[in-house]
């Protein structure tokens, strides 16, 4: 039997988009959202210019700044983004491996004492 890669994605709930995101040092990921948490978003909701191409990008939006627009789902984003960036990052460090600083940790952490109570990832 064959299935292709969005199908499988879609068979576990998450939503394969054909995006990628930036680093700060020129690193290059793929977007990946989940189906149960983003499936009831239009591309208009972060993407302010989806219907109006211009010869520009739409203006880049941090994934925190769509979170902080819709409060009633803040909690679990809280936990998912410490899951994701925490673990990553620990694990990268616990590797004796390079894990960068994590600035956005900064959009929901007003204080560097915030910050380091997680570690050191300012």
């Amino acid at each position: 039997m064959f299935f292709t890669a969005a199908g499988i994605a879609l068979l576990f709930g998450i939503m394969l988009v054909a995006h990628r995101m930036t680093l700060a040092k020129g690193q290059d990921i793929p977007l990946v959202f989940h189906h149960h948490a983003h499936g009831g978003f239009s591309c208009m909701t972060c993407h302010h210019d989806f219907l109006t191409p211009v010869s520009t990008p739409a203006t880049h939006r941090t994934c925190i700044a769509c979170h902080k627009e819709t409060p009633e789902v803040a909690p679990v984003i809280r936990d998912q983004f410490h899951a994701f960036c925490i673990g990553c990052h620990l694990k990268q460090q616990g590797e004796d491996r390079s894990a960068g600083p994590v600035h956005e940790c900064r959009a929901c952490h007003a204080h560097k004492a915030d910050i380091r109570a997680h570690g050191h990832l300012y």
